[in-house]
């Protein structure tokens, strides 16, 4: 932008917007020159656990005085060796995700003109949009968490019994793909639970557990992945090149020797053992294991084990050598939020979020809640409960008004319940976004062909809703 020289001298330069698919820092930056007095200002992520140092888009004449705001909940920020050129700030916060916040620095000019940086930020997203920028930047992986029910799960894509390989069809995974065709790499390479489908292969053709293998406790996404047999292994073969899978197991055993093999192409890469001397609720942290060149792998994992059984949360698998926008789909078919709002153990479903280390949470639950006819006021408080949650995980909360269904069977009971969403969102200034403003009525949606049944969209109707939430989150350039 061209520097604009007002009536009493000043010149004025200013940074920030939108990302046009250029990165050269890691802050969006203005400032304004008046007489020999310099203002700077604007927004950076730490993204370590260590003091890092940050620049400023132009030097000083001298050291200036630096104030520093969080963009996030937590320990606050304080600027220390302060020089000409930037400044360096420490981080008391362990988890990995980038901290968001916006300087402001004044002190005396020097004649040195940098035009500011051009930045990816949704207002609204600060945590999101910080990380998005580590992600365009090369430093790291950006994560979507997907909480929901089966419009989440993807149910109805393409059959009513969630059997045609819908989770494909679903709107995380076409989020996926729109944020890849809008300038991030983005995968859905993953799983979470068991959805609650049926069947595993059936809903998800990735996914092939063998006979030993059942419904397990429940957690994020539904049911864990539960075995008690070591005839019988688990295969996972994501469609994108990867390299790298993250393992989430329960450790909560402090006496029996049960352990995991991990492996990848039936090769055995890591013994994963499930005890964990402490009590409860036990501990949730992925095992990492890799050593392969990127292409398209198979995840292996079968149980070793004395007595009882082995719980797998879910598993993550990315290409190490790209950094990626993940998107994980928890949708837990026939959820409730007092579903996702119950437990203490460290794999209960709202407890778990924070293993997942997302950097976004999507939250679209409403509808079984609305069919159960449930005390509104009850479900504001597990809707609260869940929100607190992924915000303490240190991600931001994208509220999701549910799609409309056929009110010849829910009556106003869904209409009044998207309002107490509304409500939730202005109590914590969350931004939302509507579905039935996206898909229309019921009776419009059904016309348009967006439709499964009487509660769940189609493939087109899905598509439809990842397009909504990809302008809420990552609009196109």
């Amino acid at each position: 932008m061209a520097n604009a020289l007002g009536p009493n001298g000043v010149t004025d330069r200013f940074g920030g917007g939108l990302d046009n698919g250029f990165i050269d820092d890691d802050a969006a930056n203005g400032f304004m020159d008046i007489g020999t007095m310099r203002q700077q200002w604007g927004r950076a992520d730490s993204i370590l656990g260590t003091p890092e140092f940050f620049a400023f888009p132009v030097p000083f004449g001298a050291p200036p005085v630096v104030q520093i705001t969080r963009a996030s909940p937590g320990a606050p920020l304080a600027p220390r060796q302060v020089s000409t050129t930037g400044f360096v700030i420490d981080r008391a916060d362990t988890l990995p995700s980038p901290i968001p916040f916006s300087w402001m620095a004044s002190g005396i000019t020097t004649e040195t003109v940098v035009p500011p940086s051009t930045r990816f930020n949704v207002v609204g997203l600060p945590i999101w949009s910080a990380a998005v920028r580590s992600q365009k930047s090369g430093k790291r992986n950006a994560r979507i968490l997907c909480v929901g029910d089966s419009t989440t799960m993807g149910a109805g894509a393409n059959s009513s019994a969630a059997t045609g390989n819908d989770k494909a069809y679903s709107y995380p995974t076409a989020l996926a793909g729109l944020i890849t065709s809008r300038g991030s790499k983005a995968t859905w390479s993953s799983f979470v639970g068991n959805a609650n489908a049926a069947g595993q292969n059936a809903y998800d053709n990735r996914l092939v557990p063998g006979a030993s293998w059942s419904a397990g406790g429940v957690t994020a996404g539904g049911y864990a992945q539960r075995t008690t047999g070591t005839t019988t292994g688990l295969t996972f073969t994501p469609t994108d090149i990867w390299d790298t899978a993250e393992i989430y197991v329960f450790k909560g055993e402090t006496s029996v020797s049960n352990s995991l093999i991990a492996g990848i192409d039936g090769v055995d890469k890591a013994t994963i053992s499930t005890m964990y001397y402490n009590s409860s609720p036990g501990y949730v942290f992925p095992d990492i294991i890799g050593g392969v060149a990127p292409a398209l792998h198979t995840l292996n994992l079968r149980g070793v084990f004395t007595s009882g059984a082995i719980h797998v949360l879910g598993a993550i698998a990315y290409n190490s050598t790209v950094k990626e926008v993940t998107v994980v789909n928890a949708g837990w078919s026939a959820s409730k939020a007092s579903d996702w709002a119950t437990g203490t153990e460290a794999f209960s479903p709202t407890p778990v979020i924070a293993a997942y280390n997302p950097d976004l949470v999507i939250i679209n639950l409403g509808i079984n809640d609305a069919n159960a006819s449930v005390v509104e006021t009850a479900y504001m408080a597990q809707m609260q409960t869940i929100i607190n949650a992924a915000r303490t995980s240190g991600a931001d909360v994208l509220l999701v008004i549910p799609n409309a269904c056929d009110p010849a069977g829910m009556g106003t009971k869904l209409e009044s319940l998207s309002n107490r969403i509304i409500q939730i969102a202005t109590n914590n200034s969350l931004k939302y976004v509507d579905l039935r403003t996206t898909l229309g009525t019921y009776a419009e949606a059904v016309a348009a062909g967006y439709m499964r049944d009487t509660l769940h969209p189609n493939a087109t109707g899905y598509a439809k809703i990842a397009e909504a939430i990809a302008n809420a989150i990552f609009p196109a350039p």
